[in-house]
């Protein structure tokens, strides 16, 4: 059971596991180890690797296709073994970039880009997202510290401002905690020009957030007990 943890990792152990009780859907059920794909939790991992059905992918990426084209770049904020990362490049030509802090994971997508012929479309980064997205900072896991200089890092923080198209496959407190930068990148759009932002099962609540919504939930159309949500600037 994931609440069996022991040692410094017992705390973090329960507020998976009450997660877990609240989202049952949403989790392996294996008890995470550490260094095993998606539950680095001595990294600081603030959501499990949790698979998308092929058919979902397709579905948000039809929902948002006059977004994504070959000068389209998508990042996905958490990306895990790539998946999406995958169906995107191959089906729109766009350039694309990953952050995901669990090292195998960072490994296996990569090894998927250059087995699909896709590595020259796709970057991998390995780093804690809140690391890269500053979020308040209360004491929580996401600290809203940021990227030391480094030409990785360099990289990294230009692919960010570059992205026209994020996408989240977070747990909400997660999302809550990213949602002040993801507003403030929404307002920036004018400027920037137009971004879209795409999450998988859930959304933050936010009005203002709301005010930019694009496409429903296909939860039905899916046979799944929760769609997803695209908003646009």
């Amino acid at each position: 059971m994931l609440n069996q943890f022991q040692g410094p990792d017992a705390e973090a152990g329960d507020e998976i596991a009450e997660k877990v009780r609240l989202y049952p859907d949403d989790f392996l059920p294996v008890k995470p180890v550490r260094g095993t794909f998606g539950f680095a939790w001595s990294k600081g991992v603030v959501s499990p690797f949790v698979c998308t059905k092929t058919e979902k992918l397709e579905a948000i990426l039809d929902s948002c296709a006059h977004r994504l084209s070959q000068n389209a770049v998508l990042m996905d904020v958490g990306c895990g073994d790539g998946a999406f990362l995958m169906q995107a490049a191959r089906r729109f030509g766009c350039r694309c970039f990953g952050v995901e802090i669990d090292e195998r994971l960072v490994a296996q997508a990569r090894i998927r880009a250059t087995e699909n012929q896709l590595a020259h479309l796709i970057d991998i980064f390995e780093y804690d997202l809140c690391d890269v997205f500053p979020t308040p900072d209360d004491g929580a896991t996401c600290s809203g510290s940021r990227l030391e200089d480094g030409a990785e890092s360099k990289n990294l923080k230009n692919a960010v401002e570059n992205t026209t198209v994020f996408f989240f496959y977070l747990l909400p407190a997660v999302l809550e905690k990213l949602l002040p930068w993801i507003l403030g990148r929404l307002r920036n759009a004018s400027s920037e020009g137009c971004i879209t932002c795409i999450f998988n099962t859930w959304a933050p609540d936010s009005q203002e957030l709301d005010e930019c919504f694009l496409a429903p939930p296909f939860s039905k159309a899916l046979h799944a007990k929760r769609g997803f949500f695209v908003y646009q600037s």
